[in-house]
């Protein structure tokens, strides 16, 4: 996938979201483009995920130029928006990320059309954070309420919604809808 497509679902499933109109209009757009810290966040992410995947075959000089520059996209995304994504995650196009709240997100994957809302973590485990693996993966249109944690090596299924305030520490099956500490099943459609 390239980046202008990614680019270009991102912004559909945002317009969609936010504006809720069938028509989109060069205003819509203008106001996504520069007033959502969700959308901008996700772009930079993409350019230092771009950068993440150069550096993996590229020689060890470009490596470091690399690197920096994910490093300065890291930065910029912590100090402008309170949002730190890892670059060797992988989200997919058509992710909505909210525009508050400091957002925490290490999955290995997450997939399109998923929502998530403001002050949720999503990464690994305590006891596997030198080795970077356990990481959480997000399936397709996934609903993540505020103030969610979810970790460790789980696998979260197609269209679960997980309402505010829980923690998720378990595999999750398709189209459940989840709460708690931990999260426990509270309907299974």
């Amino acid at each position: 996938m390239s980046i202008l497509h990614d680019l270009s679902e991102d912004i559909n499933f945002y317009h969609r979201i936010i504006f809720q109109e069938k028509k989109p209009t060069w205003f819509s757009y203008a106001c996504i483009l520069f007033s959502s810290k969700g959308f901008f966040v996700l772009q930079i992410y993409r350019f230092s995920r771009n950068l993440h995947l150069k550096s993996l075959s590229s020689c060890l000089c470009k490596q470091c130029i690399y690197n920096i520059l994910i490093l300065l996209c890291l930065y910029l995304m912590i100090i402008v928006a309170k949002c730190d994504i890892s670059p060797d995650s992988c989200i997919e196009p058509g992710v909505f990320i909210s525009n508050r709240g400091y957002i925490i997100l290490g999955a290995s994957r997450i997939g399109s059309g998923t929502i998530i809302n403001e002050c949720v973590t999503i990464g690994i485990s305590v006891g596997n954070a030198l080795s970077r693996k356990g990481r959480p993966t997000i399936g397709e249109n996934v609903w993540i309420g505020p103030r969610c944690l979810v970790y460790g090596n789980i696998s979260i299924a197609d269209g679960v919604t997980v309402l505010s305030d829980s923690i998720v520490n378990k595999n999750i099956p398709h189209r459940a809808f989840v709460q708690g500490n931990p999260a426990r099943i509270m309907k299974n459609n």
